[in-house]
């Protein structure tokens, strides 16, 4: 009876609190949503071996790394491929507990821009950086190695 009654009144009272929280519909300032962000060059990654692919979380610091700092280029054209030849990563738990003594977190490959290989890769031993942040690191190789092959495409033209 008592835990019934407390949990009552601490319904009641944060019904109450949040009773008149809303704006009305003419309090809400007219917004025009932000131009939608340029496409940055489509990037396929592809496993070089059975044991090389990305788990979910390191391809999404990949692909989140690479559009940021590629940002826009206006003029590329041409197909980026970027092929995973080895990966390992080490749990949180094991990393956290271990540090150094669970080995490492790696990626390793090259990505192929208009023809040309560029080797990418990251490695990272401590406890506090896992595969997320080699991810990014990789990701931001592959972007410059894109931004390059931009440059040299638009300095032959």
């Amino acid at each position: 009876m008592k835990h019934t009654t407390f949990a009552a009144i601490a319904l009641a009272l944060s019904a109450s609190a949040f009773a008149d929280c809303g704006a009305a519909d003419d309090d809400v300032p007219d917004v025009q949503p932000a131009a939608a962000p340029a496409a940055v060059p489509a990037l396929m990654i592809v496993a070089g071996c059975p044991h090389c692919k990305l788990n979910e979380s390191a391809a999404k610091s990949l692909m989140e790394q690479y559009s940021k700092t590629l940002g826009s280029p206006a003029s590329f054209s041409g197909e980026i491929v970027a092929t995973i030849t080895e990966f390992r990563f080490r749990s949180a738990g094991a990393r956290q507990v271990l540090g150094t003594l669970a080995g490492l977190d790696r990626i390793e490959g090259y990505v192929t821009v208009n023809g040309n290989q560029i080797e990418v890769g990251d490695t990272a031993r401590s406890s506090f950086c896992g595969i997320e942040c080699v991810a990014a690191n990789v990701g931001e190789e592959i972007a410059e190695a894109v931004e390059d092959a931009n440059e040299e495409a638009q300095a032959t033209n």
